[in-house]
């Protein structure tokens, strides 16, 4: 049975990402024993596409790495991947499996080192409309000449709180591929590619304009 009904998930006067990061915080583990061990279909097809052509020496750096099964696909094809994660317990997760960790929130952090690949896979789904500019001009500006962000979110309207699957509430923003194409473009993306699976998966690898310098040192 539900934990919370919908008049009181509407009604969660906490700033929407963060609550939802309460929410990983405290039920980490119990998101990992409900989410497929395996790499989805569309997750695959959209990490290769990230990939492709990438040298395994690039400087990829995944945000909300979870588990970190993305970064494990990643790493057993000799890429090097710097996973972050703003939830300590999928931290612990994701040092488990030997990889490299840093907390990292993109809402409130920098990213201090160039990029050449930045992935977020059904992370910025969490955060609201302005909240996904920031993030995505952040990103955009971390990524070296003709850097690659590759994201992934949920095709809908509007916004919701709901607790499905973890029984507390954790906040959703839908997407259409026009809206996202406009702010990937105002943030100084020069093209970008996109496909939907049958459930409603958007999935989006954007490219930085190759003559537009980096901005950071």
């Amino acid at each position: 049975m539900s934990k919370h009904n919908p008049f009181e998930l509407e009604n969660i006067p906490a700033d929407s990402n963060s609550r939802t990061l309460e929410t990983y915080e405290k039920l980490y583990q119990e998101y990992a024993e409900r989410t497929e061990g395996d790499i989805p279909e569309h997750v695959q097809i959209w990490l290769e596409r990230a990939l492709a052509w990438l040298s395994t020496n690039a400087r990829i750096l995944e945000i909300g790495s979870g588990t970190g099964r993305d970064a494990s696909y990643m790493a057993d094809r000799g890429y090097k991947v710097q996973c972050s994660d703003a939830t300590d317990g999928f931290l612990e997760m994701i040092q488990a499996r030997g990889l490299s960790t840093r907390k990292l929130n993109i809402l409130t952090d920098g990213i201090e080192e160039t990029q050449d690949l930045v992935l977020a896979n059904a992370v910025l789904l969490h955060v609201d409309r302005e909240q996904f500019k920031v993030a995505v001009q952040k990103v955009h500006d971390a990524l070296d000449y003709s850097g690659r962000f590759a994201f992934t979110l949920v095709k809908g309207e509007g916004e919701r709180w709901t607790d499905h699957k973890l029984g507390e509430p954790r906040y959703f923003c839908y997407w259409h591929e026009d809206t996202v194409g406009d702010i990937l473009l105002d943030a100084g993306f020069s093209e970008y590619e996109y496909f939907e699976d049958e459930t409603g998966w958007l999935s989006f690898v954007a490219t930085k304009d190759p003559e537009d310098s980096c901005g950071l040192s």
